[in-house]
């Protein structure tokens, strides 16, 4: 009996005394090819998003049978597109290949992409807020000089447009969130990388 116990005690002193597992390098590559993948993606789909804005804006302007103030807002919006979408481009531009990378060079890139979405998030949102109380005040001023006529069209695309805001929002807000825990998990295996 007295030597059962011994074992057993001996076996929990070895079992205690093992190393902890280390990161998993592999499943750290994996996971960071595959956010990788969903970034490309990510970018592929805006970049398209953001050149059927223009065209159509260019569309608009080009007609010339809007009124000066709408096509000023249209030019406006243009410059915000394309101004956004190449600093969105310009804050990921080292963020899209994870190939070969160690495992500190991998957490510091996907620590990186973390804080990115959410400036990526952070600025969105406030252009687009900033766009559409533009597009509220140029559709306000347009249906004052137009009389009731513009009213319908106002309260249409104020509320399309409201809607639309909302809809980024709780998109921004469950990113962020993510983000941010992504964040936490990412300094814990930094954290646990330092002392191995």
């Amino acid at each position: 009996m007295n030597d059962l116990q011994h074992d057993w005690q001996s076996l929990g002193e070895e079992w205690r005394g093992q190393d902890a597992p280390g990161i998993d390098i592999d499943a750290l590559r994996a996971e960071a090819a595959r956010r990788g993948t969903k970034l490309k993606l990510a970018l592929g789909l805006e970049v398209a998003t953001s050149i059927a804005v223009v065209a159509a804006l260019a569309v608009i302007i080009g007609r010339g049978t809007e009124p000066r103030l709408f096509n000023a807002l249209c030019v406006v919006m243009t410059v915000a597109v394309v101004a956004f979408q190449a600093w969105s481009l310009w804050i990921r531009r080292r963020q899209l290949r994870d190939e070969g990378l160690d495992a500190a060079a991998l957490l510091a890139l996907e620590s990186e992409r973390a804080r990115t979405s959410l400036r990526y998030w952070r600025y969105g949102m406030w252009v687009g807020l900033v766009l559409w109380l533009l597009t509220c005040a140029v559709g306000v001023t347009l249906a004052w000089q137009a009389g009731a006529s513009e009213l319908g069209r106002l309260i249409g695309g104020m509320t399309g447009g409201c809607i639309g805001l909302v809809l980024s929002a709780l998109t921004a807000w469950y990113i962020t969130r993510k983000a941010r825990a992504r964040l936490l998990q990412l300094r814990a295996l930094q954290d646990e990388l330092g002392d191995g």
